[in-house]
């Protein structure tokens, strides 16, 4: 028999890993590395298999480099700058900044839309791949099945690096196990499935995000596919109550506002010619401390009060009002006309005795 093990491309080997606590590393047992025992959280979703030393989850040193020339001023429109701008403060920068575009690229003069952004100015955590890979997952989106990928990878120009490779690309999970080994199940039936560029300077993530058909399909975009896969990321992380998401013991707040200026609607250089809305969502992400977590859920009681005694004093106004205007249940007797003449009572005939039968 083959071991699982062997058959997996990528697999995470945690040491010392118990089912109640959340994972961490901890010494093997002498001469080998001990397998980690599967990891659930509270919503039953557990850890995924992949390598935490395999290079592609390695964060780029060159996306926050020091030593790289910046200009304080973006440069006049119709020029392209070759330095990096000043982000400052700044949750991402206009791609066309460095002669980019919002559309990557899939083939000659065709792309996709990358129609979700992470803002810069998220919680740091979000701007390494782990961290967002986590987050990503509480969206209930994980690594392709068994880590394995088909395709060639797009490209997106996002900064003065110019058209660069996908760093991952991430699907739909269906059921928990999907985080364990993968998403086979969307890999087959289709869904939603997001492909990840980080750009230079900022960090902010830029994700094209679309809903693709079955493998008897060849995957191809549905109708609509690009802003319906937009929209669905977004309703993942506002599905519950303030934004709130979680993973593996961690918490997320997601914000949400919508850009309408960094690409146009319709289907100019639009792969398969699908249309887009041409609005992108920007996706302010903090990871929640167990503060973070008390205020909201103080604050949650707080406006349940309000609406609570709202609620009681509409009903109770209501009821005040109308019991002034409705009329008496009590009517008075209407008097007899004096004009009115009352028919006598009329005699009951007395009952005839029974007849006689006939001699």
């Amino acid at each position: 028999m083959v071991s699982l093990t062997k058959l997996l491309p990528h697999k995470r080997e945690k040491k010392g890993i118990t089912a109640s606590e959340p994972p961490h590393d901890a010494p093997g047992e002498a001469g080998g590395t001990v397998l980690a025992s599967v990891t659930t959280d509270d919503n039953g979703r557990t850890v995924g298999l992949e390598d935490p030393n395999d290079p592609a989850l390695v964060d780029d040193p060159a996306i926050f480099a020091s030593d790289v020339p910046v200009v304080a001023v973006p440069p006049p429109e119709g020029e392209v700058s070759k330095d990096l701008v000043d982000s400052k403060g700044k949750p991402y920068i206009d791609p066309r900044v460095y002669g980019g575009t919002s559309i990557d690229q899939t083939g000659p003069g065709l792309g996709e839309p990358l129609n979700v952004i992470v803002s810069a100015l998220s919680s740091p955590d979000l701007l390494t791949r782990k961290g967002l890979q986590q987050y990503l997952r509480s969206l209930d989106l994980d690594m392709e099945c068994f880590g394995l990928h088909s395709g060639n990878p797009q490209k997106a120009w996002l900064d003065p690096r110019g058209w660069v490779d996908e760093n991952f690309l991430y699907r739909e999970v269906y059921t928990p196990l999907d985080h364990l080994f993968g998403t086979c199940i969307e890999s087959l039936r289709g869904g939603n499935h997001i492909r990840v560029w980080q750009q230079m300077g900022t960090g902010a993530w830029f994700f094209a995000a679309s809903k693709e058909e079955d493998v008897s399909k060849h995957h191809m975009i549905i109708p609509d596919g690009y802003n319906i896969g937009r929209d669905w990321v977004v309703q993942q992380g506002q599905r519950n109550k303030n934004g709130v998401t979680s993973f593996m013991f961690k918490t997320y707040q997601t914000q949400v506002e919508y850009l309408t200026d960094l690409m146009p609607a319709g289907t100019a250089g639009i792969n398969h010619n699908i249309a887009t809305d041409g609005r992108t969502a920007l996706l302010t992400i903090k990871v929640l401390s167990s503060q973070d977590k008390a205020a909201l859920k103080a604050a949650s009681a707080a406006a349940a009060t309000t609406t609570t005694t709202t609620t009681t004093t509409k009903n109770q106004k209501r009821t005040s009002l109308l019991a002034r205007v409705a009329p008496s249940s009590k009517k008075a007797a209407r008097p007899v006309s004096q004009d009115v003449k009352v028919a006598p009572a009329v005699p009951v005939p007395a009952q005839a005795g029974p007849v006689a039968a006939a001699a």
